[in-house]
Order: structure tokens, then C-alpha cells, then sequence
């Protein structure tokens, strides 16, 4: 896909499937050019943000953000740096260019925030299936497959709602295509993956803005619900929190069942 190309650096995102509005950053930096792609926008252009068609037959929606989300090289290969975020971030400060230009003269190759709740795959696949992002199937598949391939417990967890990548070098490259492989095969969240390709490749990326400071915690940035995500709140209120909390609790018991027979079978140490 050709893209034309302002600078050697893009912040971008992704809107498919209606599932957010696009948000301008209240902050631009001239430093970076601004593209979101999306087979939704009609417009050239929304506010800041240059739009750009999707290039690819995927049907899926959520799959199709994943798509761009992993595989920069294959739809910016003119720039050299790439910032991922997500569709619901907005950037509010001057201070997160200065971080993130910082990285990028450090010649960094990919950073990224820690996850907010856990430094484990294994409870991310047991918070999954209690939310009901996956099923029991995928969970207990997931959950066998790492096991007994050796994963570590506690190997880390990053976020990956905002990625900084060199997106053209050969090593990051690589990465991203086995995480995007890692993606199709397993259950579809991107966070049960990428933290698997890290250490099969002996991988380690850098954080943004610190070992303690994610996406929730920075005044750089704020993060907002995701406009599906308001309106069910907005629709079931107090019943949707009760009935949503007996449901988390029932299936979270199931899968530590379910987890721990694992653990056992596959004989792992903590």
C-alpha cells in the first residue's frame, strides 16, 4: 500500500466495526504524521488524522484491527518509527512527545506499558475467560498449550494498547509476524501472544514510561471507554454488575479448577 509519507515518523490507530469515534490528540506534534486506518471513514481526512484503507480481504473486524495493529512493516514501509495506539487514547501533553522522541533517538526497537493488573499470561487467560472474552475451550487450550511448551509463570505482561516499534528492522519484523501466526492460532487476544513470541526470542521490550506507569496512571494520556463498552453500561447498571460479578466468580472458580489440573499434569514449578 503506498502512503504518503510527510516525515519518518507516524503515530497510528485503527477504527473498525464502529467500535469507537475517533479522537483528535489534544496536543500535535509536527514531528509525526497521523493515520488512522479504517474501511468505515468515508473522509479523507478527520481532524488530525490522515485515512487510510485497510489493505486486506480479512472479514472479521476485530481481527482486521489486529492486522494493522501487529504487522506495521507491511502498511507503513516508508517510516521508519511507528507508535501504535488504540482508537480510545487520547495524547494530552507535550511530555509524552518528549518520551517518545527520547526512545527514538536511544535507537529503542520496541517499548511499550506493563499491564496494569497482572505479570502472568496465565492469569490474563483465567481474567479472560472470567470476563467472557474467551471460552473454556479456548482458555484450556491456551492455557495446555503454554505449559507444556514450558512458559514461565510471572514472565511479565505488557499492555498493548500504545506500541513504539522500529518497525522495519529485520528482528521486529520477525516478531511481529510470529506474534501475528501466534494470533490466528490461539484464542483472539492479542495480549495471551505477544509476551510468548518475547520469550521464544529471548526478547525484552522497553517500557515508555517506566516500570510502574501505563496508559491509567500518565497525565500524557487519557483513556476513555469504548463506545460499545458505554452504552451496555449505560443499558444494565446496577443488574449488570450483579449478575456480571456471580458470573466472574462461578467461572473464575472453574478455571482455577481447570488451571491448576494443568499445572499439575504438565508438571510446572513456579
Amino acid at each position: 500500500m503506498d502512503v504518503e509519507v510527510k516525515k519518518n515518523k507516524v503515530i497510528y490507530t485503527c477504527l473498525t466495526g464502529n467500535y469507537d469515534n475517533l479522537l483528535d490528540p489534544i496536543v500535535v506534534s509536527s514531528d509525526f504524521d497521523y493515520i488512522c486506518f479504517s474501511n468505515d471513514i468515508d473522509q479523507e481526512n478527520v481532524g488530525v488524522w490522515k485515512i487510510n484503507r485497510i489493505p486486506s480481504s480479512i472479514v472479521d473486524p476485530n481481527v482486521l484491527s489486529r492486522y494493522i495493529k501487529i504487522l506495521p512493516h507491511l502498511c507503513l514501509q516508508k517510516y521508519d518509527y511507528s507508535l501504535y495506539i488504540d482508537s480510545n487514547i487520547r495524547i494530552m501533553d507535550k511530555a509524552f512527545y518528549t518520551d517518545i522522541n527520547n526512545l527514538i533517538m536511544s535507537d529503542v526497537k520496541v517499548a511499550q506499558v506493563p499491564h496494569i493488573q497482572s505479570d502472568c499470561i496465565y492469569n490474563e487467560i483465567i481474567r479472560c475467560y472470567c470476563s467472557e472474552k474467551i471460552s473454556l475451550k479456548e482458555a484450556y487450550h491456551h492455557y495446555f498449550k503454554l505449559a507444556r511448551m514450558g512458559y514461565p509463570h510471572h514472565f511479565g505482561l505488557c499492555e498493548n494498547n500504545i506500541i513504539l516499534r522500529k518497525h522495519n528492522e529485520v528482528l521486529v519484523r520477525q516478531i511481529d509476524e510470529r506474534w501475528w501466526n501466534e494470533y490466528l492460532s490461539s484464542p483472539k487476544r492479542d495480549q495471551l501472544t505477544l509476551m510468548v513470541v518475547y520469550w521464544q526470542t529471548n526478547f525484552k521490550p522497553e517500557f515508555i514510561f517506566g516500570n510502574n506507569r501505563n496508559v491509567r496512571n500518565t497525565s500524557s494520556l487519557s483513556l476513555l471507554s469504548h463506545l460499545r463498552q458505554k452504552k451496555d453500561i449505560k443499558s444494565f447498571a446496577s443488574l449488570y454488575k450483579f449478575v456480571g460479578s456471580c458470573k466472574f466468580k462461578l467461572r473464575y472458580y472453574l478455571m482455577f479448577i481447570v488451571a491448576r489440573y494443568i499445572d499439575i499434569i504438565s508438571n510446572i514449578k513456579f
